[in-house]
């Protein structure tokens, strides 16, 4: 007969390019985070190398403090009940790989909402997990780990946080996770994949279809034209601040083009790069405040009702800046 088990679990993971200021942020879902000495992290010998020094990947996200190594971590400790019996192993692994799988999305969707709150190279290479389960006098640790193989190492943007940031970061994890976030998900994560390219021609192309995802309609015509104007017009607070915006996407977008279509990238060097995802970042914390305006109104709305209140707004404005002579016809 099966008979219900609980099973423990340790979930670490190293967040990578932070420093300390990040110790009050609060993930939810019971995770914390540590600032944690490297000889106690339990998956220590899974980020040395072969001669027992600090992997490539995490060397520069190390800590030093009184000749010791630390790293900023997300922790949580664990218990949850298995469904059948434990000498059901192939329920056990199913089990298993449903649970770290739902931490992996659970972590995805937070990392993704602090890369669009403040710029940084915040993220996690691996997540550790480590299954503990008793019978008895006996005891069983099944370690296992899930490798970002995509994880950008080359960034070295710290993510960092002031005293009235961490408040800040902390609402704004709390207002914008869950059911706010899903209506924009596909726009934000495309966002965060931008991050993780080491190429700045394939950063910047993310960046641009992330925007055009957001702001146009499907097939659109004058794509060029449209998205700067729309651009222009949701982030400039000023006549002059329009019109520069606007040229700026004009150039970004030919810049993107011709790297697309001529593999010709010697426009696109890191000062663009981070224009473009800057600009994106701003785009989408607007459009995810007003997803979650029109959520609160009505929770069953859907992201494809919430960008045609949007886009038409965006028209709107368009037409009043080019009434103006701010934005060309």
């Amino acid at each position: 007969m099966e008979i219900n088990k609980e099973m423990m679990v340790n979930i670490c993971g190293i967040l990578m390019f932070c420093d300390k200021s990040i110790s009050s942020v609060e993930f939810g879902n019971h995770f914390s985070v540590q600032c944690i000495k490297l000889d106690d992290l339990f998956f220590k010998d899974k980020i040395r190398d072969g001669t027992g020094d600090i992997n490539i990947d995490y060397y520069d996200s190390r800590i030093l403090e009184n000749n010791s190594v630390y790293f900023m971590c997300i922790q949580k400790d664990d218990i949850y009940a298995l469904s059948g019996s434990l000498l059901n192993q192939e329920k056990v692994e199913l089990e298993k790989s449903a649970y770290m799988e739902c931490s992996d999305k659970y972590l995805n969707e937070r990392i993704n909402l602090l890369r669009l709150f403040k710029s940084g190279n915040i993220g996690l290479k691996n997540i550790f997990y480590a299954f503990i389960c008793k019978q008895g006098i006996n005891k069983s640790i099944d370690k296992r780990d899930r490798l970002v193989l995509t994880r950008n190492i080359v960034d070295g943007r710290m993510f960092t946080l002031t005293e009235k940031e961490v408040s800040l970061c902390n609402q704004w994890l709390a207002d914008y996770s869950g059911p706010v976030y899903a209506l924009l998900k596909d726009s934000i994560e495309k966002f965060s994949w931008g991050m993780e390219q080491i190429d700045s021609a394939t950063g910047f192309e993310q960046y641009t279809t992330a925007l055009e995802m957001t702001l146009l309609p499907h097939n659109a015509n004058r794509k060029k034209q449209m998205l700067a104007n729309r651009v222009a017009v949701l982030l400039g607070d000023t006549p002059s601040d329009i019109r520069t915006i606007h040229q700026k996407m004009l150039d970004f977008y030919k810049y993107r083009s011709v790297s697309l279509h001529e593999g010709d990238n010697s426009k696109i060097s890191t000062v663009e790069l981070r224009e473009l995802e800057n600009i994106t970042r701003n785009v989408l914390k607007l459009i995810l405040k007003r997803c979650k305006v029109e959520y609160d109104k009505k929770p069953s709305i859907t992201w494809k009702k919430i960008k045609i209140i949007i886009t038409n707004e965006l028209t709107s404005m368009v037409r009043s800046e080019q009434a103006a002579k701010n934005l060309p016809d």
